[in-house]
């Protein structure tokens, strides 16, 4: 692990300091902070930072004293001289602080930023020293480090003296070696301002205004300056992640504009007296003299002032259409704003950290593709990993049986843990069980009182849990809260895009290959990705694809262009996968098939759905195992090809059983030739590809329900759907897309159909025999029948039932409705039989009782 440290590449560390106190005009106010700022800054730097200061109030003779103007108090020209007798070689550091009024006018659209020394004279601008004019001295220094601080008002007009590229955005959350080499081996001029240019700086806490006159107090700036260079509490760390050891620049101006902000805000100080401080390179146009370098500090926590810094990890630090997980905390940009609460035209809003603080069930709702499930692993459950036990979960398709075992051992856990439930609308698109989800869903509300449960769910789906009771969160119920994450902000977006490029040592290059090119290539992206809401998934896919078809450390703008750019990345790469198979009419037909198999159509909606099996070997219920070896060879390739070019991804479920799924719904929902496949019709039997897929869904859980059933379970499926009103359009439909255990429940329920009608047949031929018969048996059939009834009405609610759930998942809501109200009559007599119990649990025939209103 390579070591660093400031002597390893600087000759020399200095500080100069130019407070003015005083000044000679009695119209503007005298300043009490900048000489006890400048005391404490000097301090902290000489004891922890190895620094030797030179402060202008220090020179002597060689420096003509103005009438009535305090030694204390530099003139414009004194500063001028003071700046241009700075000498220090290219290995050296240095920083320059002023302490000072400020003021910021107008000019030609842009404000004109000026200091005022002790002379300055009020109307009259020619005393005023001018932003632009230190710029010219200090443009003559020789050094490639310099940090100019400026602690006065309107010091953000420092930006446009030297015509800057604007506020840069670099923190990484990991700084690794070869990042921190070129912060110290490239040129770093930048400013570090207390204000922008339309903002006050406060002097001190207690008036709110930069004119005071509290004897020994700090500016609010200078105070947390002190403080983070101190006790090196502005050396980020993110996650789990423990600080790296080095204060750059740009985490030492976050640092500032937090803890300002905060203290400001505490203190009563709002709208517009509160200040934002800034930073931005100094760059002259002509030269771009600011290069890929950073000015930075070694935490003085560090033993000998030496830093341990990691390699860069040569890995993607994209995700592509994956979801981010706990371990990705380091590479998870863009969402602070949301886990720590923000600020509004309306007041504050609780972050996602304080809301689970204040509350035992988090519902974290938004639409697809805006980054729930990342943001609860790699944000939330991240941040509590470090003091908490923390557990992820999906519901799958027997949520209840999968999680059985978990769930138990929470409900005897006696600390607080931390349980996320991901992507929730799975008990609707997957889960087919009715008991299941009940019990599911009352397992959790049975943890929310001593545990925090965290679900995530689209909001597109949440009109189908009104009636849950967990889901339910009424405005008086303390322990329960709905957060909707918002939409990315520009600035964030923009986070997502560079910060995992920072990290990892990358640069974008644009088309043009220069600096500005560069930059507009990352704008191009962002602004792609902001115009686009719900295209997270896209921007992060497009990003992989940049970094997998980088050039050494470069991420090309014209590999973006090869794709299409944000709106062409799935589309292309799923279509060309699609065309690899082109000439193979029955891969193609394979290829469809799969991706059908992968889709579930609730309420209209369409969203991803599991498929049990392992791309290179067969498995227990393996879902694409067919009855001819070659078609399950083939349609495992495909499904392994799609896994690779990332648009599937492989997991197993809790109870380690392996499937394959889409790597994301925007691949269903983007994807224009899926979309023209769903508009097809069958002509012939004049259906389309929806109901195809729907009637396939519904073979597909009856089948997977049928193999783990008892015999007598399975008897009551196969006469279900030997009466089921699809059952014999099953083989015309979708006869080819038929598994190996699908195929065999749909051919034996046909089988039992068969034999139904042969027995009715019979029925009618020796009906005159049986009638001549039953009046010789009447009586010893009256009192079997009396025997028997009990037991012949519990086989016939038990049937009804099942017909029922059988129409329900067939849309036929009609027929249901009958079979639900036989069912409801067996049940009003035989409530209290065990049998009967049992099975309006297992079944959850109350819900149906109710969507009917049959006890109505």
């Amino acid at each position: 692990m390579p070591q660093v440290s400031i002597n390893q590449y600087f000759s020399s560390s200095q500080a100069y300091f130019i407070p003015v106190d005083k000044y000679s005009s009695s119209s503007i106010n005298d300043l009490e902070s900048p000489s006890n700022d400048v005391r404490a800054i000097k301090e902290v730097l000489e004891k922890y930072h190895g620094f030797t200061s030179f402060d202008i109030r220090d020179r002597h003779d060689n420096v003509k004293q103005n009438a009535g103007v305090d030694v204390a108090s530099p003139t414009s020209l004194e500063i001028l001289s003071f700046l241009s007798s700075i000498d220090v070689e290219e290995t050296g550091r240095i920083i320059i602080y002023f302490g000072c009024h400020g003021i910021a006018i107008d000019s030609e659209g842009e404000p004109e930023g000026y200091l005022l020394a002790a002379d300055a004279q009020p109307g009259e601008w020619d005393t005023f020293l001018k932003m632009s004019d230190i710029f010219k001295v200090l443009n003559n220094l020789k050094c490639k480090h310099l940090f100019l601080i400026l602690d006065c008002c309107y010091a953000g007009a420092f930006r446009w003296a030297n015509r800057t590229r604007g506020i840069i955005c670099d923190v990484p959350k990991n700084i690794y070696f070869e990042r921190f080499r070129q912060y110290a081996t490239n040129k770093a001029w930048q400013v570090l301002t207390s204000s922008a240019h339309d903002q006050k700086a406060v002097d001190t806490l207690r008036l709110g205004k930069r004119e005071g006159d509290d004897k020994g107090m700090l500016s609010p700036f200078a105070e947390v300056l002190v403080k983070a260079l101190k006790d090196g509490s502005a050396d980020l760390s993110f996650g789990n992640a423990p600080p790296d050891g080095i204060i750059t620049a740009t985490e030492l101006s976050f640092y500032l504009q937090n803890r300002i902000f905060e203290r400001l805000y505490n203190a009563g100080i709002k709208g517009n007296k509160r200040q934002l401080p800034m930073l931005f390179p100094i760059i002259d146009a002509s030269k771009d003299q600011h290069g890929k370098g950073e000015f930075f500090f070694i935490n003085p926590s560090m033993k000998d002032g030496i830093a341990d810094l990691k390699s860069v990890t040569k890995t993607n630090p994209y995700k592509g259409l994956d979801s981010y997980n706990i371990g990705d905390a380091s590479i998870f940009y863009g969402r602070q704003r949301v886990l720590d609460g923000w600020h509004d035209g309306a007041g504050k809003n609780i972050g996602l950290i304080e809301a689970a603080q204040q509350y035992n069930l988090i519902v974290l709702a938004g639409p697809s593709g805006i980054g729930k499930s990342s943001l609860a692993k790699a944000g939330l459950l991240a941040y509590y990993k470090k003091s908490q036990t923390v557990h992820e979960i999906r519901p799958g398709k027997t949520p209840m049986t999968s999680n059985r075992s978990l769930l138990n051992k929470l409900k005897a856990s006696e600390e607080r843990e931390v349980l996320l439930v991901d992507q929730y609308e799975e008990l609707i698109t997957t889960s087919t069980e009715e008991s299941e989800r009940t019990d599911f869903e009352m397992e959790l509300l049975g943890l929310v009182s001593r545990h925090l449960v965290v679900i995530t769910i689209r909001t597109d789906f949440e009109s189908q849990f009104r009636e849950s009771a967990l889901l339910n969160i009424e405005k008086e119920n303390a322990g329960k809260y709905r957060f909707i994450v918002p939409p990315f902000l520009r600035e964030e977006i923009e986070e997502i895009v560079v910060q995992p490029a920072v990290q990892e040592v990358l640069e974008f290059k644009g088309i043009g290959n220069n600096g500005k090119s560069s930059d507009k290539f990352i704008d191009r992206i962002v602004d792609d990705a902001y115009q686009n809401p719900g295209s997270l998934p896209l921007l992060s896919m497009a990003l992989s694809e940049i970094y997998e078809n980088r050039d050494g450390n470069n991420l090309l703008e014209e590999v973006y262009d090869k794709f299409g750019g944000l709106s062409g990345i799935l589309d292309r790469k799923a279509t060309n996968e699609y065309k690899k198979l082109s000439g193979d009419s029955v891969s193609e037909t394979f290829f469809r098939y799969l991706i059908y198999r992968m889709i579930s159509f609730e309420s209209g909606r369409i969203s991803k759905k599991r498929i049990y099996t392992h791309i290179e070997r067969l498995t227990e219920n393996d879902e694409l195992e067919f009855d001819n070896a070659g078609k399950t060879a083939r349609f495992k390739s495909i499904a392994g090809n799609l896994v690779s070019a990332g648009l599937l991804k492989t997991d197993v479920d809790e109870k380690n059983q392996p499937f394959i799924e889409p790597s994301h719904d925007a691949l269903l929902r983007s994807w224009g030739i899926l979309a023209e496949w769903l508009k097809r019709r069958n002509n012939v039997l004049n259906t389309n590809i929806q109901e195809e897929i729907q009637l396939l869904k519904s073979v597909s859980d009856i089948s997977s329900r049928f193999a783990s059933a008892s015999v007598e379970e399975q008897k009551g499926y196969l006469d279900s759907w030997s009466k089921h009103p699809k059952l014999l359009q099953v083989k015309d439909q979708i006869g080819d897309q038929l598994n190996k255990a699908e195929n065999a429940f749909v051919s034996k329920a046909y089988a039992r159909k068969i034999r139904s009608k042969r027995v009715t047949v019979s029925a009618v031929t020796i009906t005159f025999v049986l009638l001549t018969a039953a009046a010789i048996f009447l009586f010893v059939l009256k009192n079997a029948a009396d025997n028997n009834l009990k037991s012949y009405q519990i086989a016939r609610f038990k049937e009804n039932v099942q017909n029922g759930i059988v129409y329900m998942e067939a849309k036929e809501h009609r027929l249901a409705k009958i079979q639900f109200s036989n069912a409801y009559n067996i049940y009003k007599q035989l409530s209290a039989d065990p049998t009967i119990r049992k099975e309006v649990s297992r079944t959850g025939f109350q819900s149906y009782v109710e969507a009917f209103k049959l006890d109505k």
